[in-house]
């Protein structure tokens, strides 16, 4: 690490400490830069999320594909806030709802088949208990994964990980610790990163900007509000740093006819259409029929457990926009925060296709995209005119989604990289980021998460 990016490093954790009020927050720890999902930033609410079904949402877990250069001979993986319901350096609590502990279980994947074996296990942790500091291949920062702040894993590349093409391959399973009991509430937020030119990605999770603990993470979402400032119209104009957008990329191989993007339970829809307490009047968001998702459709390159079939429509829990003027997210400048949810997907030429009518209330949806030679055309929400899809990174930018709503997606999404060192007094969250994507030629089977399904 060069002598500047580490001075901006000690510069922003010491900023964090004093913003969050007195934790021991540090800055990602390890040889960086880092790649992360959904972002790097540890003020910015932006989550993956886990659930059980009592809080009225899809339940998934993630499998995390990591793919290590040959010439790797070590690497750090860090997790923020991989704990449930337990206390910082102050004493408060932050982004959680219940108290179920998460399972991480690292895995050996040279073969890239998802393998759960136990001879390919490097290492098992618990957000919850205490762990052991260090293992065959790989040391701890501390015992327990902290509240609102990051746990470092250090790890030596294992030969049973090295795939053919020298690579270094591993799975890492974040779920719960046991099935939730009927009805069980839990929201558990997290961060990943690893040290780059590590990469990885998803190839499905939960995405939520988080205010779980609402007098303590408004504070950090709202800079400059007091943890006792009550949820008012003054949040209308209030500072944030949190503006309702994600933004994520996925890395399409050559030759693809067609693209199929899943979302889950957007809760796209609205129940009452006055803000609280402002009275400003919001759009009338409904959730219509997309005609190729219909209830019986069954494409799906994933077991939709839980979900209800398209044709449910109505507001979700909570609805999309959110009444409460706080938690509302919208369009981009729009001092009301007005906007229903959507997302826009834009391919390597530029060219973008907007998705305005995703999913409803605890049901999944597909996007399709679609060339001008797929046999799947005449089904396509957006065509490219082209006889196959442009390869490269994609990206997908959501727009308007509220705080605490708690969304799931199935694509083979990249994590995200620095695209340059932090300028002297720059904070690194305002650093633009990039796609950091496994190489394709060191991956067995990487590629779109169901870009060749058929309906």
């Amino acid at each position: 690490m060069n002598a500047y990016r580490k001075i901006a490093r000690i510069v922003f954790a010491s900023t964090l400490a004093l913003l969050m009020g007195g934790g021991a927050l540090t800055a990602q720890q390890g040889t960086g830069p880092f790649a992360s999902f959904p972002t790097q930033s540890v003020k910015d609410g932006r989550f993956l999320g886990f659930a059980c079904a009592g809080l009225a949402t899809l339940e998934q877990n993630v499998q995390i594909k990591l793919s290590a250069p040959a010439s790797t001979t070590s690497f750090d993986l860090d997790v923020f806030d991989g704990e449930t319901g337990g206390l910082d350096g102050s004493g408060k609590k932050h982004w959680d709802l219940g108290t179920r502990s998460l399972k991480f279980s690292l895995f050996a994947d040279p073969l890239r088949t998802g393998s759960l074996a136990p001879a390919d296990l490097i290492g098992e942790w618990y957000g919850n208990s205490e762990n052991a500091t260090s293992g065959q291949d790989w040391t701890s920062s501390t015992a327990r994964m902290p509240d609102n702040d990051w746990w470092n894993l250090h790890l030596s590349t294992s030969a049973i990980a090295q795939a053919a093409s020298g690579a270094y391959l591993y799975l890492l399973v974040i779920d719960t610790d046991g099935a939730c009991t009927a009805g069980e509430q839990l929201e558990s937020n997290l961060k990943i990163a690893t040290s780059y030119p590590v990469t990885f990605s998803l190839p499905y999770f939960g995405l939520v900007a988080a205010m779980r603990q609402t007098v303590n993470d408004l504070p950090i979402i709202y800079p400059g509000s007091t943890a006792s400032a009550p949820l008012t119209g003054s949040f209308m104009t209030a500072p944030t740093t949190y503006d309702g957008t994600f933004e994520f990329f996925f890395n399409l191989a050559a030759g693809a006819t067609e693209i199929r993007l899943f979302d889950g339970d957007f809760d796209y829809g609205t129940s009452l259409l006055l803000g609280n307490p402002s009275g400003v009047v919001l759009d009338p968001c409904v959730d219509t029929d997309d005609p190729d998702t219909s209830s019986t459709y069954s494409g799906f390159p994933f077991t939709p457990t839980g979900a209800t079939p398209e044709g449910t429509q109505g507001p979700g829990v909570p609805p999309d926009d959110s009444y409460r003027d706080a938690f509302r997210r919208g369009e981009p400048g729009d001092p009301n925060r007005v906007g229903c949810v959507r997302y826009e997907v834009t391919d390597p030429n530029g060219n973008v296709y907007l998705n305005d009518n995703p999913s409803g209330n605890f049901e999944w949806e597909q996007f399709l995209i679609a060339s001008s030679s797929s046999p799947f055309v005449g089904d396509a929400d957006a065509v490219f005119t082209g006889s196959t899809l442009p390869d490269g990174i994609w990206k997908v930018s959501i727009i308007g989604l509220d705080l605490d709503n708690l969304n799931f997606w199935h694509a083979n999404t990249c994590a995200m990289r620095p695209s340059r060192d932090p300028a002297p007094g720059e904070d690194p969250d305002d650093v633009p980021r990039v796609a950091a994507c496994p190489d394709p030629a060191s991956e067995p089977s990487f590629g779109f998460a169901g870009r060749n399904e058929k309906k």
